[in-house]
């Protein structure tokens, strides 16, 4: 049989036995299709993830329903179904994206928090999640301060909910349980604190806010307020011990 470099239809295999004189030529022929069907798709799936990233859904279409055609007979290729799929997620994380900033441009806390919880739940793997993440940070550093204000203000619930809200986003999930960390300890300090100093329930709650707030750490943007608080807690602590100690034994 007549080797020969011309392209055949995909499938297209004769089966040589290892002791035909074209078994060699046969091989390195197969291996040149192979490699040419490789570079093949490859180029294809370039332009495809081009055309994800400009979110040209039609030229990855169009991509991909060339490499469905190349892979025809060469399912090890298999970049069409993974091309296939990844389109989906980049239209359906573009949806989600459409939907946020259509619940943030209210400018509304509520609206924040609803932008804030949809976004969260898109693909990490998509192009259009790096879009996103930008704005879910800045929207979440809103969140935050306005989450501080409240902590200053002593509402603390408030905060905490805040921080719970903040705490879906990836890039500031450390940052939003700090801070809901921080109003549970200070929480249960005004708790304690509110006691009598002679009685033990004073040091009850001080003692934990103590141990949370130092697990706050440097680099986290509330590690200010929880050095802060921590001598007056200690000092309150040290007062409580000692009006204890000098207080009548019953």
């Amino acid at each position: 049989m007549r080797i020969t470099g011309k392209r055949r239809p995909a499938g297209w295999w004769p089966r040589f036995p290892p002791h035909s004189p074209d078994y060699d030529a046969a091989r390195q022929l197969l291996h040149h299709w192979q490699q040419d069907y490789h570079r093949q798709g490859m180029a294809l799936y370039g332009q495809a993830q081009r055309a994800l990233q400009d979110q040209d859904w039609a030229g990855a279409i169009q991509a991909a329903q060339r490499l469905a055609r190349l892979e025809a007979g060469h399912p090890e290729l298999n970049w069409a179904a993974r091309l296939s799929d990844q389109i989906q997620a980049e239209r359906h994380a573009q949806h989600q994206l459409s939907t946020g900033l259509q619940l943030a441009a209210a400018d509304t806390t509520a609206g924040l928090e609803a932008a804030i919880n949809h976004l969260s739940q898109m693909d990490p793997r998509t192009y259009v999640w790096q879009a996103a993440q930008p704005l879910l940070n800045r929207w979440s550093d809103r969140l935050l301060d306005q989450a501080l204000s409240h902590w200053y203000a002593g509402e603390l619930n408030t905060a905490i909910h805040l921080g719970e809200q903040v705490r879906a986003n990836p890039d500031r999930t450390q940052a939003a349980q700090d801070l809901i960390w921080l109003s549970q300890a200070r929480q249960l300090a005004l708790k304690s604190l509110a006691a009598s100093p002679t009685t033990l329930a004073q040091t009850v709650g001080v003692y934990p806010a103590l141990l949370v707030a130092a697990q706050i750490a440097p680099e986290s943007p509330f590690h200010p307020q929880a050095a802060a608080v921590t001598p007056t807690w200690q000092r309150h602590l040290g007062e409580s011990r000692f009006a204890r100690a000098l207080a009548p034994s019953s």
